[in-house]
């Protein structure tokens, strides 16, 4: 028996606390009963209703493959453990004596898939890192006329700007002295070009968390000449206000990786208004526009990435195989090419594909700097990124591991 089966219960979901986590708890809880008992069809029937209520996770997945093994569908088996591999390339199967009915030639197959999608591929080249006490790096902008880039910190609430080349590292705002949270999702105004819009949330990480103030969300507007707040737009309830992102109007839109929605603010407009919710949409991240400014691309950590129809609304599925763009976090559209920065997969990657999904290929994948890429910034017909934000860093108990955090690396890819 693998030891996946009596490990999920440590495991913290995204949605911790809500009624979905619990009832998938319940459900894994009576898959492992079933499976004691030797009652393989119970255990497959409870693993797949797990499942279905938290996709994509690598341990509910590593249950349904043992269902579908024991209850003798080798070959279905086969399909959702090379599904999983391609957003877990780990073999962690081989051993597992309850998958015995599947054939060599599977077994071969999906080492092939694992070792395959472990190989290191490297196109982006090193720009530059910042050195700072207790820069957890989230977001990244740039200011053309200025020549700065502005980089937002989830660890201090502080916003920082620093040369193009890594020189003249400033820090700009201090959120947490104002009064707010972590500084999340970052954004400059099309309309106004030193007014740079901050998503700011009461993160358990962040140095100055209270717990009665957790899921606590705001967006606002800072002047960067004045070093002022301009305007602050709360949202009631439990939120983590995240991505940022204008279109060319100037109307904002913002991801909630807690309630699965995209909010808006319409320019000029006084209040965050809901507008749009989709039911596969379970932990919104990375947002994007075409350049049309027809459709935004939202990146759901769990589920995939997803089209949203501006104006009708019409919500789609990018139509990508199996696993290979869950666990995407960033997203950043460059002319008809839409790049994803994926740290929820093992092993961390870039990748970049068509605006329908075609022509999908890996751009750095498997690097021992690329621990955990975040966001990034087109500057001309470059893609500046972030590479390693040190999310993996933290302690159960949500205190930094610095000992274990590395300078901030700022790395490009050529887009054309």
């Amino acid at each position: 028996m693998n030891q996946y089966r009596f490990k999920f219960l440590v495991i913290v979901f995204l949605f911790s606390g809500t009624a979905v986590a619990q009832t998938v708890s319940e459900l894994y809880q009576s898959s492992i009963q079933a499976y004691e008992e030797k009652r393989f069809e119970d255990f497959l029937e409870y693993a797949l209703k797990a499942d279905s209520l938290r996709p994509n996770h690598r341990i509910l997945l590593y249950n349904v493959v043992a269902g579908y093994a024991l209850t003798g569908n080798s070959e279905k088996a086969y399909e959702v453990l090379k599904s999983r591999a391609q957003f877990y390339a780990v073999n962690d199967f081989e051993e597992d004596e309850d998958f015995a009915s599947l054939s060599e030639e599977y077994f071969e197959e999906l080492r092939s898939t694992v070792n395959l999608l472990n190989e290191p591929i490297e196109t982006s080249e090193f720009v530059f890192e910042i050195k700072a006490d207790e820069f957890h790096a989230e977001d990244i902008v740039y200011h053309e006329k200025l020549e700065r880039f502005f980089l937002s910190d989830v660890r201090n609430g502080y916003i920082y700007s620093v040369g193009r080349e890594g020189e003249d590292l400033r820090k700009e705002f201090d959120l947490k002295a104002m009064g707010y949270w972590s500084a999340l999702g970052i954004a400059f105004d099309p309309n106004e070009e030193n007014t740079l819009w901050v998503s700011s949330s009461m993160m358990n990480v962040f140095s100055g968390y209270i717990d009665s103030l957790d899921g606590k969300s705001v967006v606002m507007s800072l002047d960067i000449r004045k070093n002022k707040v301009l305007e602050v737009f709360e949202l009631p309830g439990r939120h983590v206000l995240g991505e940022i992102i204008f279109s060319d109007s100037g109307d904002l839109y913002i991801s909630d990786s807690i309630e699965p929605y995209i909010y808006g603010i319409k320019n000029g407009g006084d209040e965050i208004e809901s507008l749009y919710t989709n039911p596969g949409w379970m932990n919104l991240q990375g947002l994007a526009i075409d350049e049309a400014q027809n459709r935004i691309f939202v990146s759901d950590y769990i589920t995939g990435t997803f089209i949203v129809d501006i104006e009708s609304g019409l919500i789609s599925r990018l139509d990508i195989e199996g696993g290979l763009i869950s666990g995407t976090d960033g997203l950043t559209i460059y002319k008809d090419k839409l790049i994803y920065l994926q740290n929820g997969t093992t092993p961390k990657r870039i990748a970049i594909s068509k605006l329908d999904g075609s022509r999908f290929e890996f751009l750095d994948r498997a690097l021992p700097f690329l621990n955990e890429p975040t966001m990034g910034v087109i500057v001309g017909d470059e893609f500046y990124f972030i590479a390693n934000s040190p999310w993996p860093y933290y302690s159960r108990e949500s205190e930094p591991l610095l000992e274990e955090w590395s300078p901030i690396q700022i790395r490009k890819l050529v887009t054309e």
